[in-house]
């Protein structure tokens, strides 16, 4: 049953991806989810997945290529990205922290803290009295510097620090969760493939979950006395029915119309064309030599063709 569902999971997010036209899938946070794939978080939640291992198992198919895509901290008790961020003294671990900027003034040449000029009015310099100005037009800044309150060291490079508004737990750099995120570019040329490969997996899973035997790639007997490539054939031993699965793409008005004009000739009692509804609609309205079956997502082609199954072959139901 789980890898019924998590083939549907997997045809309806490339159903998703092919009908969005996207070449890419990012990422996107969401402080009450994390990290999430638009595309994919929908589907993946709705069959009981994480978008994730869906979109990890089409990176396995193929049909996705991985990448970094860019890396976060998280905190390690409970994984939230609600972070506030924090300096720590590198001697004492005190958070207590002041920064001084080392400035200089460009037409004096007064070299001090930053902050011991602040006035109402503004920066002005100590030595000659006159505003400093615009920085690196009135005066350069040489560099910052922290002194740590608490024990008097004074450092260039004060540690990172956090404390999760989650669960308030604080920690620091070497506690963090660090979290690296991936992009997958769609590979076009593989997704169709292996689209219609998993919309066969799922007609044979749908006859399996009804005791009936599946086969694929078949061979339908013609009327002309040639036989007729199918993408499956579904048994019970005795009975037996031919079916083409149609993928929602840029050509599938035209592999429907291809199924069309071979079915005419096939022999068959039941000729199944699975196709995407829009296409259906246009193009499969019903004829003599088949039955059109329209679907918009993978659950409800497994739940018609089950059902199309238990009539036909167990309801005693014949064209």
């Amino acid at each position: 049953m789980k890898r019924d569902k998590l083939t549907q999971a997997l045809y309806d997010t490339l159903l998703e991806i092919s009908r969005s036209g996207r070449s890419e899938l990012t990422p996107t946070i969401s402080y009450t989810a994390g990290i999430i794939y638009p595309d994919a978080f929908r589907i993946a939640r709705k069959y009981g997945f994480r978008e994730v291992d869906v979109l990890n198992s089409l990176v396995k198919l193929g049909v996705l290529d991985k990448s970094p895509y860019d890396s976060f901290v998280t905190c390690p008790k409970c994984g939230s990205f609600r972070l506030l961020s924090k300096l720590q003294c590198p001697r004492c671990g005190s958070k207590n922290l002041r920064r001084t900027t080392l400035v200089s003034h460009i037409s004096c040449g007064y070299t001090g803290p930053l902050e011991d000029m602040a006035t109402s009015e503004g920066y002005v310099c100590k030595k000659c009295g006159k505003p400093l100005g615009k920085e690196g037009e009135g005066y350069i800044v040489l560099g910052r510097l922290f002194t740590c309150e608490e024990c008097g060291a004074r450092f260039d490079s004060p540690l990172p620090a956090y404390k999760c508004t989650s669960c308030g737990l604080e920690f620091d750099y070497r506690n963090a969760n660090y979290v690296v995120v991936y992009k997958y570019r769609v590979n076009e040329k593989v997704l169709k493939q292996k689209a219609k490969q998993l919309l066969v997996e799922l007609v044979e899973r749908a006859a399996r979950a009804e005791g009936l035997i599946a086969r694929s790639p078949a061979q339908a007997p013609g009327k002309s006395g040639y036989s007729h490539p199918v993408d499956i054939e579904v048994t019970d031993g005795k009975e037996r029915i031919y079916l083409d699965v149609v993928h929602d793409s840029a050509t599938a008005m035209s592999e429907a119309l291809a199924a069309i004009g071979k079915g005419s000739d096939m022999a068959a009692n039941l000729h199944v064309i699975l196709a995407p509804s829009d296409v259906v609609k246009k193009t499969l309205r019903g004829g003599e030599n088949f039955k059109a079956m329209s679907y918009d997502s993978a659950e409800e082609a497994y739940s018609k063709l089950k059902q199309l199954f238990r009539e036909y072959f167990k309801g005693g139901k014949r064209r």
